[in-house]
């Protein structure tokens, strides 16, 4: 073995103590080989001065994220925060929450909610105001229609008051007379009631509605402001018995007309039962068609 030879295989393959720190490109570094950190691994602490301070770290709640976020937004975004006021003033989904049935105007009483949301609501009290020609300047006609029994209407109703006990003889009867208002800048309304306003004058405004849509060209209505008496009669009779003729109340269930109420319910069963057999045929006829 020649000397040159002996002495490559006595020297050690890699020099531990190469320069990793010129400037040259590199193009592979060994994972095992070692390297020299120009900073220590562990970050020294120090100490704030009184002339830096360390900024203390704030925990940001939601609130606090969301107050910043409506702030910038005001700040930055002017047209983004107008939309979003027309937009809550539209009721979110860009339908107007207080524009009566046909979308031309706003409603001309005052509502307030109910049990049925898709409905408009008023108290007694503005039953009351309506009465006393309260809205006159923007009303020129109203007509309070009773969903009541007869033996209720008899026993005590408001004034003027047009008794239609059954649904859907209500209905025909207001949508072949379609009364409405002779001057363009004033309204006629409807305000229907029952004994709760809970169940038989919000069936008859629903039908009453579902039947105008299909009599028009959406979104035109022969009735497009409609409202319901939030407490019915019982509720008016005990706060405003000056406007009812007579001054009394008869309950639905009162035991002097049980037979009656018996008919009644059974006349407006068959009815219903009838207006559901014609539903049902037109759906068919318009299906083959």
């Amino acid at each position: 073995m020649s000397c040159s030879m002996a002495q490559l295989l006595s020297e050690p393959l890699m020099n531990q103590e190469v320069d990793l720190s010129s400037g040259g490109r590199r193009l592979f570094r060994s994972p095992s080989m070692p390297e020299r950190l120009a900073r220590p691994l562990k970050r020294t602490s120090t100490s704030p001065s009184p002339a830096n301070p360390r900024p203390l770290k704030r925990h940001c709640t939601f609130s606090a994220v969301s107050e910043e976020g409506c702030e910038a937004r005001r700040r930055g975004g002017g047209l983004t925060h107008s939309l979003c006021d027309v937009e809550q003033q539209l009721g979110g989904d860009g339908i107007n929450a207080e524009l009566i049935g046909d979308f031309s105007k706003v409603h001309a009483l005052p509502t307030v909610t109910g049990r049925h949301q898709g409905l408009k609501y008023i108290t007694v009290d503005t039953m009351s105001a309506l009465l006393e020609g309260k809205f006159s300047c923007l009303v020129e006609s109203f007509v309070v229609v009773d969903c009541r029994y007869p033996y209720e209407y008899q026993g005590g109703h408001i004034k003027g008051a047009l008794s239609l006990p059954n649904t859907d003889k209500a209905v025909d009867q207001l949508l072949s007379q379609r009364l409405k208002a002779h001057s363009p800048d004033k309204r006629l309304v409807l305000v229907l009631h029952c004994e709760f306003s809970s169940e038989r004058a919000p069936r008859t405004c629903h039908l009453l509605r579902s039947v105008d849509r299909s009599m028009n060209e959406y979104p035109a209505l022969h009735y497009p402001e409609l409202y319901v008496l939030k407490g019915g009669y019982r509720d008016f009779y005990h706060s405003h018995q000056e406007h009812c003729e007579p001054q009394s109340y008869c309950p639905m269930h009162h035991e002097d007309h049980r037979e009656e109420l018996l008919r009644c319910r059974t006349h407006s069963r068959a009815l219903a039962e009838e207006r559901r057999r014609r539903h049902h045929i037109q759906t068919l006829v318009k299906l083959k068609l």
